[in-house]
Order: structure tokens, then C-alpha cells, then sequence
């Protein structure tokens, strides 16, 4: 099975992790835009539940939230800055 999506899926996808709406996803993803916005509505949901729309979405989310959370190093990293920083440097004179 290909689990390979067309270039107007994966359009979509990175528009709605970008914070668009499912309809304007759909849109600016170059699907028509020619129907009643009820019915690209229903074709944009649709497409966001079809199986590998939906594995992709769940990757891409997986993705954003791995790079908002700060790992260990970087954790330790700051704490050194604090530890190794002068009360002089947080006070205002």
C-alpha cells in the first residue's frame, strides 16, 4: 500500500498545522473552491479523517510539540546560566 499523499494533501496538512481552518486548508491547498461552503466543509473534514491524512496530521503534531518542548541539555544549560549568574545581574539599581 502507498502511503505516499498527492502534493494538495500534504498542502493541507501543513496548512492546518499552521492554524488554518479545515475550509481554508482545503482551499489554499488547491481543491476547489466552487462549492457551497457547507459542502467544502464536509470535503475538507472528510479528508481530514481519510487514513493517511489523518497519520500524517498525527506526525506533523507529534513533530511541533517535540520541538516546543526543551530537552534535558537545554534544561540543564539554563539552570547553569542561573546558578553561575550575579543577583546583581536580575536586580534593578
Amino acid at each position: 500500500m502507498d502511503n505516499k499523499l498527492t502534493i494538495k494533501q500534504e498542502r493541507y496538512c501543513l496548512n492546518l498545522i499552521q492554524g488554518m481552518s479545515q475550509r481554508e486548508a482545503y482551499i489554499q491547498a488547491g481543491y476547489s473552491a466552487r462549492a457551497k461552503p457547507d459542502v467544502l466543509d464536509i470535503k475538507a473534514c472528510e479528508l481530514a479523517k481519510s487514513g493517511k491524512v489523518a497519520v500524517r496530521l498525527a506526525e506533523l503534531r507529534r513533530q511541533v510539540e517535540d520541538a516546543a518542548i526543551s530537552t534535558a541539555q537545554e534544561r540543564r544549560q539554563i539552570l547553569t546560566q542561573i546558578e553561575r549568574a550575579k543577583i546583581s545581574d536580575y536586580v534593578d539599581e
